[in-house]
């Protein structure tokens, strides 16, 4: 039986069988998979997103589908268009690293949690890429008016951004100008290994020879 052939509600429904877009409103609106896969829409966007700047852009761009609210869809296009133009004018402009805090914050959504270090870097590198984005939107207002409304999502981070880097590096380590306890307890420990290390040289030294290895050292594993 033809499409034609069923009654106008049927037919709708067979032909918008499949995925779902949403309208800004957060109105679910069917989208016809098969007719993707026709269109080949999954090759339009692994090229988009292959020049994704982060995992996250990537992310967000294959999860992507086609919008049916044509005001909508006109702004998004005016959108790309104002940002195409700007890095056209500004070659030497790169948008800054985004990581993927998402972890961190969704553990900072529980009262009472403590964020990994990890975790915390992220963040303070998240704060860093939205002090340099809204720097770069605040200064073209008229270029990238469009873009505007991101303004007002940023975090300003103001101190903390600081605050971070001090304290953790990007492999995950606190670092001493966390603060100055976590420096004397460190320098402390130091001390004490370097006290240990050269108690048992003196030892190896009172040692027989026929039980000291050549070239034998004194190291201290873990610690």
């Amino acid at each position: 039986t033809s499409v034609s052939s069923r009654a106008p509600g049927e037919a709708q429904a067979l032909f918008h069988r499949g995925a779902t877009a949403r309208r800004d409103g957060g109105e679910e609106v069917p989208v016809n998979d098969h007719a993707l896969r026709v269109l080949e829409f999954h090759r339009v966007l692994e090229g988009v997103a292959d020049r994704a700047l982060s995992p996250l852009g990537r992310e967000r761009v294959l999860a992507l589908r086609p919008g049916v609210d044509l005001p909508g869809v006109q702004r998004e296009l005016l959108r790309t268009e104002e940002l195409a133009a700007f890095l056209d004018r500004r070659p030497e402009w790169r948008a800054p690293p985004v990581p993927d805090a998402r972890r961190g914050l969704r553990r900072l959504a529980k009262e009472g949690s403590v964020l990994e270090a990890l975790e915390l870097n992220a963040l303070g590198l998240l704060l860093t890429a939205g002090r340099e984005l809204d720097a770069a939107l605040g200064g073209a207002p008229q270029e990238l008016a469009g873009l505007s409304f991101l303004r007002e999502t940023l975090f300003r981070g103001g101190a903390r951004e600081k605050v971070i880097p001090a304290a953790v590096d990007a492999g995950g380590s606190v670092l001493e100008s966390a603060s100055r306890e976590l420096a004397g307890i460190r320098e402390r420990l130091r001390r004490a290994h370097t006290r240990i290390v050269r108690t048992l040289e003196k030892l190896l030294g009172t040692l027989p020879e026929r039980f000291v290895v050549p070239d034998a050292s004194v190291t201290v594993r873990d610690g």
